[in-house]
């Protein structure tokens, strides 16, 4: 895998310079989800541990760039398959968030809740932390459609079909290929898992 990324050789800041740590960490987040994307699952996990490594080492982290690293090791637990590892980072992100009072980082870590529970079948808690994303969307842009409107939709709409409201979970998803498609497009991942939702669901009638 990996085929199509450049190999970018990160030089590992030394002594105290904890700002050169953080440029360090923001080039290295991005390059694993890459990594994630193409499934070299391998070096998106070596690329995570060293970013780990550097912000253990930093005195001070700051709520968004620990709670964005957490996010990132929660894709990539989900990416792994393993849903528990996945909520546990996104809920100690969505924790950082609270205390932060960030409203749309909220939202994003909100959604990988939701996926985590989805995954783990827990589709009541999965709701309701999609209702949440939803809802922030909702009141930053209205009506307005939106990639991460239309996420909260999808793993709404999923909690929804686990729950066995059928009908509700249609509509979600609908929305969710619909907001999907207009933001990512046709073969963006997150519309292709929505299209495959609502095709099991279909399937299930």
């Amino acid at each position: 895998g990996g085929e199509g990324i450049p190999v970018i050789k990160v030089p590992l800041a030394k002594g105290p310079q904890a700002r050169s740590a953080r440029r360090v960490i923001g080039v290295l987040r991005p390059l694993a989800e890459a990594h994630d994307e193409v499934g070299d699952r391998e070096e998106a996990g070596k690329l995570l541990r060293e970013a780990q490594a550097l912000l253990a080492d930093d005195p001070a982290p700051t709520t968004g760039l620990a709670g964005a690293l957490e996010r990132n090791l929660a894709k990539h637990a989900l990416a792994r398959g393993e849903p528990r590892e996945a909520l546990r980072f996104a809920q100690g992100a969505l924790a950082r968030y609270e205390a932060a009072q960030s409203p749309h980082e909220i939202l994003l870590a909100s959604l990988l809740v939701a996926e985590a529970h989805n995954e783990l079948g827990e589709f009541a808690l999965a709701e309701r932390a999609a209702q949440r994303a939803l809802t922030i969307d909702s009141e930053r842009l209205g009506d307005l459609r939106s990639y991460n409107g239309g996420q909260a939709h999808m793993e709404l709409g999923i909690a929804q079909a686990g729950g066995g409201q059928l009908s509700s979970a249609r509509r979600e998803l609908q929305q969710a290929v619909s907001d999907l498609r207009s933001s990512v497009g046709e073969n963006g991942p997150a519309t292709l898992r929505a299209v495959a939702a609502l095709a099991r669901l279909d399937g299930a009638r």
